[in-house]
């Protein structure tokens, strides 16, 4: 059984520390082990492990392919620049 948040229970990923415990935390709620979860994405156990240790040189790809199985989605949010003065 896959778990949905409401929008607002969804946590906002603001750093590598926070990516990294989003995706384990939802891998244990799905009841997955590591080796489930990089069967069922296409990886190696070890990319798993990394990722959910917050290595910062992990291939986009691979993230969005683990992501897919958990049914998490990264997303780019738009928000307005911070000026410095006059242009």
């Amino acid at each position: 059984m896959i778990m949905h948040l409401p929008m607002s229970d969804t946590p906002k990923v603001r750093n590598l520390a926070a990516l990294a415990s989003a995706f384990r935390t939802r891998r244990k709620a799905l009841g997955l082990s590591r080796e489930n979860l990089a069967a069922l994405a296409g990886c190696s156990v070890r990319f798993i492990h990394t990722l959910e240790n917050g290595k910062p040189t992990l291939r986009l790809d691979k993230i969005l392919d683990v992501g897919a199985v958990l049914g998490l989605e990264l997303a780019a949010v738009v928000r307005p620049v911070p000026t410095t003065g006059p242009q």
